[in-house]
């Protein structure tokens, strides 16, 4: 091939992410695919490159999309100018449980805003994987949904949770209302987390497992009861390390008697070794799970669902006997 464009933006090398996912039979999952260029630029190109399965009969594409259609493996595989890149899908069966109440309390705060390496920003990507999410879900069975989201004013340490709905089986509404989100604002976990107690409190069915889905993209630093910080702002790191302490103490009651499943997706929140031990202690032992960036989040929220399946029926991930639940 002769190139006899800019030597700048000749491609040079095409990588998918994920490189490999799990799925059910019936599930759906868009895969990326970026090229890097002479430049070290790299550019998102999933709807100008062509896509194809190595066996349509265990995996079919549309697009970028993959559907598992029978269970067994096979290869995502994706071309760009002359390049090429494959992931590894496996396909298991569909996985029966306990039908859940589950509560998500997810954070839209300002840093949602930020952009990651393919030009999408993190409530973009967070969203793409809650529709996948909601698409697990089993109204036959019964499971059913709620949704909360939280940010907060720091100056005033005023909380702002915006419960979108209760606990339903109508998952096309709870995630119309989830997508018209916009992100803004601080991080007030615990007024949240008194939300999802409330809802639970007052609409838990009998035989229902209680499963609350945190997510958050940074430490929470609004305080409960509004109490109102100095001007100078040099106390910062005892409002934080306060706020954190709140909802460890929420936490600590939902857990309690294996009375609620706790999962937390974590998203940059490793900078502080202590604030990152403390977020990953919110959640139920095996189900925290942490985002390296942006592009993973949909592979987290599109999987999670699955993972507590087979983790209850299997009795792997877990170190408490949810039998109980």
């Amino acid at each position: 091939m002769c190139y006899t464009g800019d030597n700048a933006r000749q491609a040079l090398s095409l990588s998918i992410k994920p490189t490999s996912a799990t799925l059910s039979v019936g599930q759906t999952y868009p895969f990326d695919a970026y090229v890097t260029f002479a430049d070290g630029s790299v550019e998102l190109v999933s709807d100008k490159a062509d896509w194809k399965s190595s066996d349509s009969g265990k995996v079919s594409m549309d697009g970028r999309n993959a559907t598992a259609v029978a269970v067994g493996t096979a290869y995502v595989q994706v071309l760009y100018e002359g390049l090429g890149a494959e992931a590894l899908v496996t396909v298991e069966a569909s996985c029966a449980d306990q039908p859940m109440d589950l509560v998500v309390v997810f954070d839209r705060s300002d840093s949602m805003n930020t952009r990651g390496s393919g030009g999408r920003t993190r409530i973009e990507r967070a969203k793409e994987g809650l529709s996948l999410m909601f698409d697990q879900l089993d109204s036959v069975a019964g499971d059913r949904v709620a949704f909360l989201h939280f940010g907060g004013i720091y100056n005033t340490q005023t909380p702002d949770v915006v419960r979108l709905s209760d606990l339903t089986t109508d998952y096309a509404k709870v995630e119309g209302l989830a997508l018209a989100m916009v992100a803004y604002g601080a991080t007030g976990i615990a007024d949240a987390l008194d939300a999802a107690t409330t809802i639970f409190a007052n609409q838990h069915k009998a035989g229902n497992r209680k499963v609350l889905l945190l997510f958050t993209d940074g430490y929470s630093n609004i305080l409960e009861g509004g109490d109102i910080p100095d001007d100078t702002g040099s106390n910062t790191a005892a409002i934080r390390t306060a706020a954190m302490a709140a909802v460890t103490s929420r936490m600590t009651t939902f857990k309690a008697n294996d009375d609620t499943l706790v999962i937390v997706i974590g998203l940059d929140v490793s900078g502080d070794a202590g604030h990152y031990a403390t977020v990953q202690s919110w959640a139920t032992t095996g189900f925290y799970f942490d985002a390296g960036d942006t592009e993973q989040l949909v592979t987290l929220f599109s999987t999670v669902l699955h993972s507590i399946c087979k983790a209850v029926t299997s009795g792997d991930g877990l170190s408490i006997g949810l039998d109980n639940v």
